[in-house]
């Protein structure tokens, strides 16, 4: 019996010459239910389609760099070469929940965090010229992301562009500031599924925002690492561009385990000092 055809029709003799009419109550009935059940069913199975829920944990290491220019490097004491400074790897972690809207669209977001920074590092041609004293234990100094405050007594340097530990250091070695970012980052993406087979790809884009939680300086030489203070005028707030490329493999019908490398640019100078970019 075609199941688009209601209970009228099944009565009524005229309307269907090739089959034979349902005419006893009890027929009736189980054809009722029977209708009923498979339009149920047919629901519950557009439902499905049309909502798919998924929570992800991340593990994300991560290499982040940048470059520098001011206008006024002359003045800050400082003209920074691109062999000076170098980027540095990091990690960071997260949860991610994911909305899909249909086979190919899903939408993203979560809460992840990530650590970023850079190196500059100079080779020591002489020892430091003068020693902050216990009367004057906050000094600045110039580096490509700004201003570094510090309140280490153990704290020396020899002119206006760099800083050393009062440890006696010898000429040969190199000294390497490292500027350290913690963030925490609330992304929107948009996710679309290139292929439905059981390996499957999806290209992955959209934005973040990336709140500076964490501000550390370490000044590092030899083998020797001394915590500095925090980098002056860096934004609490920035936002970011976000691409990547996803691959899938199911390992069960409930879990699957995914490879994403992606690229991340920010949209502003991480420093709020407007000769900084």
């Amino acid at each position: 019996v075609d199941r688009k055809n209601n209970d009228t029709n099944l009565k009524n003799h005229f309307i269907r010459q090739d089959i034979i009419p349902i005419t006893s109550k009890a027929s009736l009935k189980n054809n009722r239910e029977y209708l009923a059940l498979l339009q149920e069913e047919h629901k519950s199975e557009k439902t499905k389609e049309k909502l798919r829920i998924a929570l992800s944990g991340l593990y994300a290491p991560a290499y982040s760099s940048g470059n520098y220019s001011s206008s006024v490097k002359n003045t800050r004491g400082k003209s920074y070469s691109d062999d000076q400074m170098e980027g540095m790897m990091n990690s960071g972690g997260g949860l991610a929940l994911s909305i899909g809207t249909g086979k190919r669209w899903s939408v993203e977001t979560g809460l992840f965090y990530s650590r970023m920074g850079q190196k500059t590092a100079e080779t020591m041609e002489s020892g430091p010229t003068a020693t902050l004293t216990a009367g004057n234990n906050s000094r600045r100094v110039s580096t490509p992301l700004g201003n570094i405050k510090t309140k280490q007594k153990a704290v020396a340097y020899r002119n206006s562009e760099a800083i050393v530990t009062t440890t006696t250091v010898a000429s040969y070695e190199e000294e390497t500031l490292e500027q350290v970012f913690g963030t925490l980052s609330i992304p929107l993406h948009l996710r679309y599924r290139l292929n439905n087979n059981k390996i499957s790809f999806s290209l992955i884009g959209g934005f973040s925002s990336n709140i500076i939680v964490n501000n550390k300086v370490y000044l590092k030489y030899g083998n020797d690492k001394e915590f500095l203070g925090s980098t002056e005028n860096i934004r609490n707030f920035n936002m970011s561009t976000d691409w990547g490329l996803g691959m899938e493999y199911p390992l069960s019908s409930k879990i699957k385990i995914m490879i994403e490398p992606g690229f991340k640019y920010f949209l502003q100078s991480l420093s709020q000092d407007s000769d900084i970019d």
